[in-house]
């Protein structure tokens, strides 16, 4: 059968990145390919799937220790399991092992992660496209733009998630580019469910906190004010101290699902509350001093649900969720999306 490598961010602590990474395999199979995650030199040492070993070694410290940190790699390489992945020592091969190549989605073209992989220097253009990939940030830097341009203008095919990177492409290159859904959501809940693993010990109700990036004295306003108004339990999934910080990417699914309310400045929790049509908030979202609700306030926008982007202690409402709009957008971009990718597929001659 035809083969088509995957090229992602490769990260066993992202519940988003694996999320997105198990779409896009999901999606290439209903297309009738076979898809295989490139475990790419630089993620190679954090891949440990295939040493059982050490992974046994890790599960007995774990439980003596109670490490949740390692835990929660474990559960993240239990997820793994339901996908397929490989481990790439040299790429200089991989143009005739493969049918064709794509890059995404996740934030495979920030800056501070960029590469020559992720532009799938290795492969032949015509074998080259996207599938929704990020820059994380509204520009680039000026002194990598010629960096960026010879890298994206090589891709025979490409798409990007949100209209900032499109802006960021069309600039350097002369192309045009196409805006689609982030993979994640060309699942539907049925699908997602078969991969969701449920959690013991959790309350009948509860508010999921799902909060990145640095602290910020507004939000926590926010979060108080929601949880003198809810009365329920809050669960902080972030929060090392924590027993849920060891979850892994299917009972993350799982808590998004069956909570009351989420409270989150994360882009795929705030998809999965999309996906399962829960009540939530997004808050702001600030790291290392960056302004990085670009890509919230796009999928926001995108959905007709901008009104659940808070900013303010005072101008927001914790009221049900009107998703009937946000269906029919969802069907229309998904129909967008699935075009695209069976174009891609059909134009590499595969």
């Amino acid at each position: 059968m035809r083969k088509v490598g995957i090229v992602t961010i490769f990260d066993l602590n992202n519940y988003g990145n694996r999320l997105q990474n198990y779409a896009v395999e999901q999606i290439l199979k209903k297309c009738g390919v076979v898809p295989t995650t490139l475990v790419l030199p630089c993620y190679e040492e954090i891949f440990k799937y295939n040493n059982k070993l050490e992974n046994f070694a890790k599960k007995i410290y774990s439980r003596i220790f109670k490490n949740n940190r390692i835990e929660r790699y474990l559960s993240f390489l239990k997820f793994q399991k339901n996908m397929n992945a490989k481990n790439i020592s040299n790429t200089s091969d991989l143009n005739d092992l493969y049918d064709m190549f794509i890059v995404g989605s996740d934030q495979v073209w920030h800056p501070d992660v960029i590469s020559d992989d992720m532009f799938l220097r290795f492969a032949e253009k015509k074998k080259r496209a996207t599938i929704s990939p990020s820059f994380g940030l509204d520009g680039i830097p000026k002194e990598k733009g010629d960096y960026y341009r010879n890298g994206l203008c090589g891709f025979n095919k490409i798409t990007v998630r949100e209209e900032s990177g499109k802006d960021i492409i069309e600039g350097l290159c002369d192309v045009q580019v196409d805006v689609n859904l982030d993979p994640v959501f060309m699942l539907d809940s049925e699908e997602w469910d078969r991969v969701s693993k449920p959690v013991k010990g959790v309350a009948d109700r509860y508010i999921i906190k799902c909060m990145l990036g640095d602290d910020n004295l507004d939000n926590e306003e926010i979060i108080n004010k929601i949880a003198q108004e809810k009365k329920i339990e809050i669960i902080d999934i972030h929060d090392e101290s924590n027993r849920l910080y060891k979850i892994g990417p299917g009972e993350f699914i799982w808590l998004i699902k069956n909570a009351q309310f989420v409270i989150t400045n994360s882009f795929h929790a705030i998809a999965f509350s999309v996906i399962y049509r829960k009540d939530f908030v997004a808050l702001n979202r600030y790291q290392d001093k960056n302004d990085m609700n670009t890509r919230l306030e796009y999928v926001l926008k995108r959905f007709g649900l901008i009104d659940q982007f808070v900013s303010g202690c005072n101008d927001f409402t914790t009221d049900k969720v009107d998703y009937t709009e946000t269906m029919k957008i969802l069907k229309k971009e998904q129909d967008k999306m699935m075009k695209y990718i069976r174009d891609v597929l059909q134009d590499s001659s595969i």
